[in-house]
């Protein structure tokens, strides 16, 4: 969860790390429903339903169980870098009983195996869009609850987002129910012969294409009107690793996105696709083999810490932004090549 949006930002004023923490886990408590948002029963207790499938985590972990968190990669110390694959990247909005049936698709690795049906990629839409809704609760419950000389961070854009969240939660819900047919276009789907040393499931809002022509403008007179998101997975699974990218038909402004991803050799594709990981996302997970790589790439901790176009979060004085350079995709690691396979 990011709670810095752009160079307007100002610093969080706290003593510590450790209060910085406290809040966010105050503000995780006090957001939490007792009703599941899919079902609308009330319980007692939400699922801790994992961000990526626990099933995959297991492929990277270590004998410990622990995988490496993105902390690792944005350089900011006082944060866990490691967790056991049983709480790695959890929330809490669904019940268990929803938890259990609803992505029941996707999370069989038989199936991931083979081209994702409309059904497995609406239940992938579904949980990724469920994990964005829960973040921006908490981030708004957050921001609440910060002192006086903290009240400036806005949080205008994170409830605009709460609306499209539920939209979004509805329409992949009626997909899944229904068992609908044509509603997605993938754009990449392979299966690679070997494990890669990084798992990821997450949507994200991509602000322009491969040639820089704009998908979505968040803010100013040609603001888009609904935010359109695309959907990126990566998952180690035995000895090979499926990737896939994806969106709904109805976002259209990825079209020209598709045709262009498309002409890209297989190299630069993953190429890519692990420096859109890096730039746009943060719901990734490393294996420790490659914690030496990660952790002292220059080039790698500058794009992770790329916000809205300005580098360290977009955080300080935008004098000191006269020197930034962005990094291309070829200028990091490649953690989808067979090179950095685990």
């Amino acid at each position: 969860m990011n709670i810095f949006e752009g160079r307007e930002s100002k610093r969080l004023r706290f003593k510590d790390r450790s209060e910085l923490i406290d809040f966010f886990d105050k503000a995780n408590v006090s957001s939490m429903s007792s009703t599941c948002i899919l079902c609308g029963n009330a319980v007692s207790s939400l699922c801790d339903s994992h961000s990526v499938p626990k099933m995959v985590l297991k492929e990277i972990a270590d004998s410990g169980s622990k995988v490496l968190l993105a902390n690792s990669v944005f350089g900011i110390s006082g944060f866990d870098v490691f967790k056991c694959t049983k709480r790695a990247g959890i929330f809490n909005i669904i019940c268990c009983d929803c938890d259990g049936k609803v992505f029941q698709d996707y999370e069989n690795p038989n199936n991931l195996k083979n081209t994702p049906t409309d059904k497995m990629m609406a239940e992938i839409a579904l949980k990724n869009t469920l994990h964005q809704l829960r973040n921006r609760q908490i981030e708004i419950e957050f921001r609440n609850q910060l002192p006086a000389e903290n009240k400036q961070l806005p949080i205008k854009r994170a409830k605009d987002e709460i609306k499209v969240f539920n939209d979004d939660i509805d329409l992949y819900k009626k997909l899944i129910k229904n068992d609908e047919h044509n509603r997605f276009t993938i754009v990449y789907y392979k299966r690679l012969p070997y494990k890669v040393p990084i798992a990821v499931e997450t949507e994200v809002a991509l602000p322009q294409d491969i040639n820089g022509d704009p998908i979505n403008i968040f803010s100013g007179a040609n603001k888009t009107k609904r935010i359109q998101y695309i959907h990126l997975c990566v998952f180690p699974l035995g000895g090979e690793s499926i990737v896939m990218l994806f969106y709904h038909n109805r976002d259209k402004m990825y079209s020209a996105f598709n045709n262009q991803f498309n002409e890209l050799s297989e190299d630069k594709a993953l190429s890519y696709l692990n420096w859109l990981i890096f730039k746009y996302t943060e719901n990734y997970f490393f294996s420790k083999k490659v914690e030496e790589i990660i952790t002292k790439n220059v080039n790698l901790q500058m794009l992770s810490q790329e916000l809205n176009g300005f580098p360290s979060f977009g955080i300080g004085d935008p004098e000191a932004y006269k020197g930034f350079r962005r990094i291309n995709p070829y200028e990091i690691p490649n953690l989808l090549d067979v090179k950095y396979s685990v």
